[in-house]
C-alpha cells in the first residue's frame, strides 16, 4: 500500500473532536440506563398514563392537562409504544439517546475550537449537570426539545458559511421540534437567532426558514392553545423570590462549589471572546439579554404557578460551552485538573440522582392488595397510580374521604390536608417521593403483609 493512500485512510478516520463526542456520548447514555426500569415518578406516569399509552400520536398532539403533556415528544413516543416500545425501560430510551446526543453535539463543536479537553470539559459539565442529568432520566420532552435546539443551532452555524438550503430546512424541523415539545425552548431559539443578527450572518433566507418553522410549530400547536389557557386560569398564579438566583445555580452545577468553579469558569470565556472580537462579545451579550428578557417576564410579570428550572434545560449546553472556552485558556495540565474537579463536585449530586427510585409501583401494590382485601380506595393527585393501579375515586377537597377505607396521596400535602386525614385514619406508610398512603393502623398491617 503506498504511503499516499495510507495517508488517506488516516485522514478518513475519526477526528479527535468526533472520537471525543462519541466517547461522551457513550458515557452519558451509560448514565441514562443506569436502573432504567424504575418505576415511573408522577410526573412520568401522568404522562405515560394519559398521552403515550395506547399508541394515539393524535391524542399526544391535541390534549393537554396540567401542563404535563409534551405534545411532540409524546407523539413520538406513543408510535414506540405502537410498535412495541411499552413500559420504563424501553419508554426511556429516547430521552436517553438525546441527552447523550446533546452532549456529543456539545463537546464535538468546542473540541473542534478550543480543544479536546476542553470540548470534554464541556460534556461533564453538561452531562453532570443535576437539571440536565435528572431530565433526561425520565420520559420527559426536555432532553428532546434540548437536542432538538442544538442540532438548530449547528445547521444554523454551518449555513453562515455554506449556502445550501438543506441547513435552513434542518434547522427549521429542529426548530419546530423543540418549540412543540416544549414552548419555553423558544427562548433559546430566539438566543440562538439574536446572536446570528449580531454577528451580521442573516440572510433573507434565515427569515424566511425562522417565519416558516414558527408558523408550522403554532400550526401544530394550536390544538392544545385552549387547553393551555384554561390550565393556566385553573394553575392561577404563584410568585417564586428566589427563582432568578436558583435558576443561576442550576445552570451551572447547583451545588456551591460547582457554582463557583464554573461561573468562574464562564467569566473567563466571555474574557476570552472579548478579547479575541468585539462583534462575538456584542452577540453573546445580546443573546444573553433574550434570557434575561424572558426570565424578568415570567418572573415578575407573569407569574404562572408552574416556573420551574428545568423549564430553560436547553441553555445548559450554552452555558458550559462559555465555561469550556474560559477552561481552554488554562495550560494543559491545567485543563485537565479543572474538568476532573468539576467531575469530582459534581459527582455526589449525579450519584444522589442515579440512586434516586421513585415508589409509585411500591404504593399500588399496596393499593391493590386493599382493593383484593375489599377496602375501598380513593386518592389525592392519585392518577399516575392508573399506570400501575385500577382506577380510584379522586379527592378533590379537603375531607372529601366519606366511603373510603385507603387514602392515596401524592406529592406533598400541606397541613390542613395532613390533620385532616390524620383525623380521618390515624396512621399512614410514607413511602418517599411524594407517595402516602393512609389507612388505620390495622388495616396498613394487613396491606404490608
Amino acid at each position: 500500500m503506498s504511503e499516499v493512500v495510507k495517508v488517506e485512510l488516516r485522514r478518513r478516520g475519526p477526528t479527535p473532536p468526533v472520537f471525543a463526542a462519541l466517547a461522551s456520548a457513550a458515557v452519558t447514555l451509560f448514565l441514562g440506563l443506569i436502573r432504567i426500569g424504575r418505576s415511573f415518578g408522577y410526573d412520568e406516569g401522568f404522562t405515560y398514563f394519559f398521552f403515550i399509552s395506547g399508541g394515539s400520536p393524535r391524542k399526544a398532539l391535541t390534549t393537554q392537562i396540567i401542563f404535563n403533556n409534551h405534545p411532540m415528544f409524546s407523539a413520538i413516543q406513543s408510535v414506540g409504544w405502537k410498535l412495541g416500545f411499552v413500559g420504563e425501560t424501553t419508554q426511556r430510551l429516547g430521552p436517553a439517546l438525546c441527552g447523550a446526543a446533546a452532549v456529543g453535539i456539545t463537546v464535538w463543536f468546542v473540541a473542534r475550537y478550543f480543544g479536546v479537553i476542553a470540548g470534554v470539559g464541556a460534556g461533564v459539565i453538561l452531562g453532570l449537570n443535576p437539571v440536565f442529568l435528572e431530565q433526561f432520566r425520565q420520559l420527559r420532552g426536555y432532553a428532546l426539545a434540548t437536542v432538538a435546539v442544538l442540532a438548530a443551532g449547528a445547521a444554523l452555524w454551518r449555513s453562515w458559511s455554506d449556502l445550501r438550503h438543506r441547513w435552513l430546512v434542518i434547522q427549521g424541523a429542529c426548530m419546530v421540534v423543540a418549540v412543540t415539545t416544549h414552548a419555553y425552548s423558544a427562548v433559546t431559539i430566539l438566543m440562538l437567532a439574536v446572536a446570528t443578527l449580531a454577528l451580521g450572518k442573516v440572510r433573507r433566507a434565515h427569515l424566511i426558514a425562522w417565519a416558516s418553522s414558527a408558523v408550522v410549530a403554532l400550526l401544530i400547536m394550536s390544538p392544545v392553545l385552549d387547553d393551555m389557557r384554561t390550565n393556566a386560569g385553573l394553575r392561577g398564579n404563584r410568585y417564586s423570590p428566589d427563582f432568578p438566583k436558583n435558576l443561576v445555580r442550576g445552570l451551572t452545577g447547583w451545588e456551591t462549589y460547582p457554582v463557583i468553579i464554573v461561573s468562574a469558569a464562564v467569566v473567563a470565556g466571555l474574557v476570552v471572546i472579548a478579547r479575541r472580537s468585539t462583534t462575538h462579545l456584542y452577540a453573546v451579550i445580546a443573546s444573553s439579554g433574550v434570557l434575561v428578557i424572558a426570565v424578568l417576564a415570567m418572573w415578575q410579570i407573569v407569574q404562572p404557578f408552574d416556573l420551574y428550572l428545568r423549564f430553560f434545560m436547553s441553555v445548559i449546553p450554552l452555558v458550559a460551552a462559555l465555561a469550556a472556552i474560559g477552561i481552554a485558556q488554562l495550560p494543559r495540565p491545567a485543563q485537565l485538573v479543572a474538568v476532573v474537579a468539576i467531575a469530582v463536585l459534581l459527582a455526589p449530586g449525579a450519584r444522589d440522582i442515579i440512586d434516586a427510585q421513585p415508589t409509585m409501583r411500591d404504593g399500588a401494590a399496596l393499593i391493590n392488595t386493599a382493593r383484593d382485601a375489599g377496602y375501598e380506595v380513593c386518592g389525592r393527585n392519585a392518577e399516575p397510580f392508573l399506570v400501575y393501579s385500577a382506577p380510584m375515586r379522586l379527592i378533590t377537597g379537603i375531607d372529601d374521604f366519606e366511603g373510603c377505607q385507603v387514602y392515596a396521596s401524592v406529592l406533598s400535602m400541606n397541613s390542613v390536608q395532613r390533620e385532616s386525614a390524620t383525623a380521618t385514619f390515624g396512621d399512614s406508610i410514607k413511602l418517599g417521593g411524594g407517595v402516602e398512603i393512609w389507612a388505620s393502623t390495622e388495616v396498613l398491617a394487613e396491606m404490608s403483609g
